[in-house]
Protein backbone atom coordinates (compact mmCIF):
# COMPACT_ATOMS: atom_id res chain seq x y z
CA UNK A 1 0.00 0.00 0.00
CA UNK A 2 1.48 3.37 -0.95
CA UNK A 3 2.02 6.31 1.45
CA UNK A 4 -0.78 8.43 -0.05
CA UNK A 5 -3.31 5.63 0.50
CA UNK A 6 -2.14 5.18 4.12
CA UNK A 7 -2.53 8.92 4.76
CA UNK A 8 -6.11 8.69 3.42
CA UNK A 9 -6.83 5.83 5.84
CA UNK A 10 -5.50 7.94 8.72
CA UNK A 11 -8.24 10.51 8.14
CA UNK A 12 -11.03 7.93 8.30
CA UNK A 13 -9.69 5.65 11.03
CA UNK A 14 -11.15 5.78 14.54
CA UNK A 15 -8.03 4.89 16.49
CA UNK A 16 -10.02 4.55 19.73
CA UNK A 17 -12.12 1.77 18.16
CA UNK A 18 -9.02 0.20 16.62
CA UNK A 19 -7.32 0.16 20.05
CA UNK A 20 -10.33 -1.65 21.55
CA UNK A 21 -10.42 -4.18 18.69
CA UNK A 22 -6.68 -4.92 18.98
CA UNK A 23 -7.05 -5.28 22.76
CA UNK A 24 -9.89 -7.77 22.32
CA UNK A 25 -7.89 -9.81 19.84
CA UNK A 26 -4.86 -9.97 22.11
CA UNK A 27 -6.90 -10.89 25.18
CA UNK A 28 -8.23 -14.02 23.50
CA UNK A 29 -4.73 -15.17 22.59
CA UNK A 30 -3.18 -16.21 25.93
CA UNK A 31 0.25 -16.77 24.39
CA UNK A 32 0.21 -13.14 23.25
CA UNK A 33 -0.22 -11.82 26.78
CA UNK A 34 3.40 -12.26 27.83
CA UNK A 35 5.31 -9.33 29.39
CA UNK A 36 5.87 -7.08 26.37
CA UNK A 37 4.97 -7.32 22.69
CA UNK A 38 4.99 -4.74 19.91
CA UNK A 39 2.84 -5.14 16.82
CA UNK A 40 2.41 -3.37 13.52
CA UNK A 41 -1.28 -2.99 12.67
CA UNK A 42 -2.07 -3.39 8.97
CA UNK A 43 -5.31 -2.66 7.13
CA UNK A 44 -6.81 -5.83 5.66
CA UNK A 45 -9.81 -6.16 3.38
CA UNK A 46 -9.98 -9.92 4.04
CA UNK A 47 -9.87 -9.90 7.86
CA UNK A 48 -13.23 -9.87 9.66
CA UNK A 49 -12.12 -6.89 11.80
CA UNK A 50 -10.39 -5.10 8.92
CA UNK A 51 -6.86 -5.42 10.28
CA UNK A 52 -4.01 -7.85 10.83
CA UNK A 53 -1.19 -7.79 13.37
CA UNK A 54 2.48 -8.41 12.67
CA UNK A 55 4.69 -9.08 15.68
CA UNK A 56 7.68 -6.71 15.60
CA UNK A 57 9.33 -7.34 18.97
CA UNK A 58 8.99 -9.12 22.32
CA UNK A 59 10.75 -8.53 25.60
CA UNK A 60 10.95 -5.91 28.30
CA UNK A 61 8.00 -3.53 27.68
CA UNK A 62 10.21 -0.42 27.96
CA UNK A 63 12.96 -1.73 25.69
CA UNK A 64 10.91 -3.03 22.75
CA UNK A 65 9.71 0.50 21.90
CA UNK A 66 13.18 2.04 21.96
CA UNK A 67 13.86 1.93 18.17
CA UNK A 68 11.62 -0.65 16.50
CA UNK A 69 11.74 -1.38 12.79
CA UNK A 70 8.23 -0.29 11.79
CA UNK A 71 6.95 -1.60 8.43
CA UNK A 72 6.25 1.21 5.96
CA UNK A 73 2.69 0.00 5.34
CA UNK A 74 1.68 -0.06 9.02
CA UNK A 75 -1.57 1.72 9.85
CA UNK A 76 -0.64 1.89 13.55
CA UNK A 77 1.67 0.50 16.24
CA UNK A 78 0.26 -1.47 19.18
CA UNK A 79 2.16 -2.11 22.42
CA UNK A 80 0.84 -4.87 24.68
CA UNK A 81 2.12 -5.46 28.22
CA UNK A 82 1.18 -7.72 31.09
CA UNK A 83 1.87 -6.70 34.67
CA UNK A 84 0.39 -6.33 38.14
CA UNK A 85 -1.99 -3.93 39.84
CA UNK A 86 -2.62 -3.45 43.55
CA UNK A 87 -4.63 -1.04 45.71
CA UNK A 88 -2.97 2.25 46.53
CA UNK A 89 -2.43 3.05 50.21
CA UNK A 90 -4.74 5.64 51.77
CA UNK A 91 -1.76 7.84 52.56
CA UNK A 92 1.98 7.72 52.12
CA UNK A 93 4.16 5.84 49.65
CA UNK A 94 3.68 2.29 48.42
CA UNK A 95 4.96 -0.17 51.01
CA UNK A 96 5.32 -3.07 48.60
CA UNK A 97 5.56 -3.54 44.83
CA UNK A 98 2.23 -4.40 43.17
CA UNK A 99 3.58 -7.85 42.18
CA UNK A 100 4.15 -8.68 45.86
CA UNK A 101 1.01 -7.10 47.31
CA UNK A 102 -1.41 -9.63 48.90
CA UNK A 103 -4.32 -8.10 46.91
CA UNK A 104 -2.46 -8.04 43.59
CA UNK A 105 -4.31 -8.63 40.33
CA UNK A 106 -3.09 -9.20 36.80
CA UNK A 107 -3.22 -6.14 34.56
CA UNK A 108 -3.01 -5.93 30.77
CA UNK A 109 -2.35 -2.66 28.96
CA UNK A 110 -2.55 -1.89 25.27
CA UNK A 111 -1.29 1.40 23.83
CA UNK A 112 -1.91 2.16 20.17
CA UNK A 113 -0.55 5.06 18.13
CA UNK A 114 -1.52 5.92 14.56
CA UNK A 115 -2.41 8.74 12.22
CA UNK A 116 -0.75 12.00 13.14
CA UNK A 117 0.41 10.55 16.47
CA UNK A 118 -2.99 9.92 18.03
CA UNK A 119 -2.50 7.61 21.01
CA UNK A 120 -5.15 5.52 22.82
CA UNK A 121 -4.67 3.23 25.81
CA UNK A 122 -6.77 0.31 27.01
CA UNK A 123 -6.24 -1.15 30.48
CA UNK A 124 -7.80 -4.27 31.97
CA UNK A 125 -7.32 -5.21 35.60
CA UNK A 126 -8.32 -8.75 36.47
CA UNK A 127 -11.74 -9.50 35.03
CA UNK A 128 -12.95 -5.90 35.37
CA UNK A 129 -14.24 -3.99 32.37
CA UNK A 130 -11.60 -2.41 30.22
CA UNK A 131 -10.84 1.29 30.54
CA UNK A 132 -10.12 3.31 27.39
CA UNK A 133 -8.67 6.80 27.34
CA UNK A 134 -6.88 9.10 24.90
CA UNK A 135 -3.26 10.07 25.20
CA UNK A 136 -0.78 8.79 27.76
CA UNK A 137 2.35 9.80 29.60
CA UNK A 138 5.55 8.01 30.45
CA UNK A 139 8.37 6.09 28.85
CA UNK A 140 6.27 3.68 26.78
CA UNK A 141 3.82 6.22 25.26
CA UNK A 142 6.68 8.66 24.56
CA UNK A 143 8.81 6.02 22.83
CA UNK A 144 5.79 4.68 20.95
CA UNK A 145 5.00 8.17 19.60
CA UNK A 146 8.65 8.73 18.65
CA UNK A 147 8.80 5.40 16.78
CA UNK A 148 5.60 6.29 14.93
CA UNK A 149 6.94 9.76 13.98
CA UNK A 150 10.11 8.17 12.56
CA UNK A 151 8.05 5.62 10.61
CA UNK A 152 5.77 8.31 9.12
CA UNK A 153 8.79 10.39 8.17
CA UNK A 154 10.17 7.44 6.14
CA UNK A 155 7.00 7.05 4.05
Amino acid sequence: MDAARLDDLDHFCRFDLLAEAVDLRLCVLPAMRTPGRLFAVHASATDVDGFTLTLIATGDPRDIVRRPDVPRDALALAHSALGWSAPLPDDGPLAVRPSRHPQRRRAHSLSLVGGAGELWSVVRIGDDERHLWPDGEGVIPDRLRAAWRRARHRR
